[in-house]
């Protein structure tokens, strides 16, 4: 499709695109996404390459297909862990592009992913400039992008009045990877320009369905996926400048030595074991999942039971290893999570660990009341 053709917009039938919220649809919605997180995670836990691939190949066949508009059970503002998730659900079945389209759809694309990968993308909220596919080479725009396959894809959209999804990738507070379902958006300019590295660009004008069929997040920046903000994660208050030391985490991947020792507090990873635990979590009554960490948690899987009735997870549910506090309160607790660090460095040997902290206080009343045992018998 050459420049020179003029563009016409067809207006969007907001009457045509239907949110559905049901009970049943969000139900088979988390269903399926409880599978795949648990498939995903077995995998990740044995060192599978890509077991995010792997596991969306291995359910394919529960993966709703919607073509366009909202999937059934999917609402604004739902978060999921990464590109796997929106694939098995049938948001965006695209791995590596920001553009899930087929060549034969004629109506368009059906989803999008903004995620900071064009310096030319201009995200403001209920509103976008989002840029095509094509041309870039270590993020610099190197050649023309021209209206092809994915591009002539999303022009298309706004010629048939066609709403597409949109997904906003973005990191959270420790870094970790995010993909909000935004809702729908209409296509409703599509236009070739200069970028800002000079060679030719396809841009698209994306706007939110209003009553409530869209949200706005987050706002996306360039490279803003690629931005490792986070710090190494404590357990307790940070040490001030009188405090001993405290050694760094281990890495997984590291040789560790002996559980309890002052080199690895935390102990080796046996796969065997925390598997056996979760197996037996699943012969329990009320399991809703085996594993809430879905692997985060190296150590012990973390079961979910729900024994009041016949209620499933909540599927914005997202686990997290790390203390989350809200504003103020870590503040007011610094001098009880101080002395608590001074008690965990004591017993550990210059380590604030709680998991270890807390073995070597079960190990102690172990010993007393093996002596006070012993003292019965010898009377």
């Amino acid at each position: 499709m050459s420049d020179d053709e003029s563009l016409v917009v067809k207006a969007v039938d907001l009457g045509q695109w239907i949110l559905d919220n049901s009970e049943n649809a969000r139900g088979s919605l988390h269903a399926i996404l409880q599978e795949y997180r648990e498939v995903e995670g077995g995998l990740r836990s044995k060192g599978e390459k890509k077991p995010d691939m792997q596991a969306v190949s291995q359910l394919k066949h529960l993966t709703p297909t919607v073509m366009f508009g909202h999937v059934p059970g999917m609402l604004p503002g739902d978060v999921f862990k990464n590109r796997g998730e929106l694939a098995v659900l049938g948001g965006h079945t695209q791995y590596s592009r920001g553009i899930d389209n087929r060549v034969a759809d004629l109506q368009g694309a059906r989803a999008i992913v903004l995620s900071g990968g064009y310096k030319d993308d201009a995200d403001h909220g209920s509103t976008m400039w989002y840029t095509g596919q094509g041309g870039q080479k270590n993020k610099q725009q190197v050649e023309d992008q021209e209206w092809v396959r994915d591009n002539l894809g999303l022009k298309q959209n706004a010629q048939t009045g066609t709403p597409v999804r949109v997904f906003r990738g973005s990191r959270d507070s420790a870094g970790e990877t995010r993909y909000t379902y935004e809702g729908l958006y209409a296509v409703k300019e599509a236009r070739r320009v200069k970028s800002k590295d000079g060679p030719l660009i396809c841009q698209f004008l994306l706007d939110g369905l209003p009553n409530g069929h869209s949200v706005a997040s987050t706002k996306v920046e360039f490279k803003s996926m690629s931005k490792k903000t986070y710090q190494p994660r404590t357990r307790l208050a940070a040490p001030d400048e009188n405090s001993a030391p405290v050694a760094p985490r281990p890495s997984k991947k590291s040789k560790v030595p002996v559980i309890g020792s002052a080199e690895a507090p935390w102990g080796p990873i046996d796969r065997k074991a925390r598997e056996a635990r979760r197996a037996a979590a699943a012969k329990k009554p009320g399991l809703v999942s085996d594993d809430l960490s879905n692997g985060l948690e190296p150590h012990v899987p973390i079961p979910c039971y729900n024994e009041l009735d016949d209620g499933a997870l909540p599927p914005r549910l997202n686990y997290t290893p790390d203390y989350k506090w809200h504003p103020g309160v870590k503040e007011q607790l610094s001098g009880v999570l101080k002395a608590l660090d001074e008690q965990m460095l004591h017993y550990r040997g210059g380590h604030t660990c709680s998991m270890a902290f807390n073995q070597a206080m079960m190990l102690k009343v172990c010993v007393q009341h093996v002596k006070y045992q012993c003292s019965i018998t010898s009377k």
